[in-house]
């Protein structure tokens, strides 16, 4: 009996090992690589597009294509700045053209293909979900 016992908790012991272990390689696997948002990006409603490059060692977003008439800013404008990486997301400050006002800016990667953006100003929030695009 004190055998049986003995084995049960080895058992026991290696399982919760295994788990503790999958956990690490998951949460290593699904962190994002700091230059994972650098590209081209499509707004859900398809009315702007969004390059985010790096220049000087700092991350940007400028305007690259945007629906003539529809916004206050203009395609070159820097609309993202201070991009930095927090793993597993990035933070910024956004330039909302509609308001004239800075938001700050959290960055989710959600896929390769999808990035989404959150936008906050004391009680005010946007989320936008973009898309990569060649």
């Amino acid at each position: 009996m004190l055998v049986n016992v003995f084995d049960m908790k080895k058992q026991l012991l290696l399982k919760f090992g295994m788990i503790i272990t999958l956990v690490f390689l998951f949460m290593r696997f699904s962190y994002s690589k700091p230059d994972a948002i650098m590209g081209k990006w499509q707004s859900s409603d398809n009315d702007r597009r969004i390059e985010v490059y790096k220049e000087n060692q700092q991350d940007f977003a400028k305007i690259i294509w945007q629906q003539p008439d529809k916004f206050r800013a203009n395609v070159g404008d820097i609309v993202i700045r201070e991009i930095e990486f927090q793993n597993p997301h990035w933070e910024g400050k956004i330039w909302v053209p509609e308001i004239k006002s800075d938001f700050t800016a959290n960055i989710f990667l959600q896929s390769q293909n999808e990035l989404k953006i959150e936008a906050t100003n004391g009680f005010i929030k946007k989320v936008k979900v973009w898309t990569k695009i060649k």
